[in-house]
């Protein structure tokens, strides 16, 4: 890899990392995990609205109002609660783990709803090889 995707690699990892630090270090002050759930969506909120907005992308949004609701209420308005509720028994770099993991566990997860999925040697090496990956980076 060339230094720039070194850096831009290591860049990533920080900006994906550090929230957890961050939600640690609030919960510990005794801010509570629904204000920060609001705190996090609401930055989020100001920052892309404008951007979207200015892009002409708000009309398109219309259509898809319940969908968003859905989607809004799977990966934010539950996940987001109780990431800062866990984060109040847990370390930062614990939560981390686990976040980052979750693509490992729903791999793991497919094959109780798929029976499609095959786990062999190399799906449970690429798994064990991932999941040391995440530990490794956090």
């Amino acid at each position: 890899m060339t230094t720039r995707a070194w850096a831009s690699f290591a860049a990533i990892s920080v900006l994906w990392g550090i929230p957890y630090l961050f939600i640690s270090v609030a919960v510990d002050h005794g801010i509570s995990p629904a204000f920060l759930a609001f705190s996090r969506v609401l930055l989020g909120a100001l920052v892309l609205v404008p951007i979207a907005w200015r892009l002409g992308l708000l009309p398109s949004l219309r259509q898809h109002r319940g969908w968003l609701a859905v989607y809004a209420l799977i990966e934010i308005a539950i996940p987001f609660p109780l990431i800062a509720f866990g984060e109040k028994h847990v370390s930062s770099s614990v939560a981390a783990i686990l976040i980052a993991a979750s693509p490992l566990i729903v791999a793991v997860l497919a094959r109780a709803f798929d029976h499609s999925e095959r786990v062999g040697g190399r799906r449970l090496a690429g798994l064990g090889l991932g999941f040391a990956g995440v530990v490794a980076l956090v």
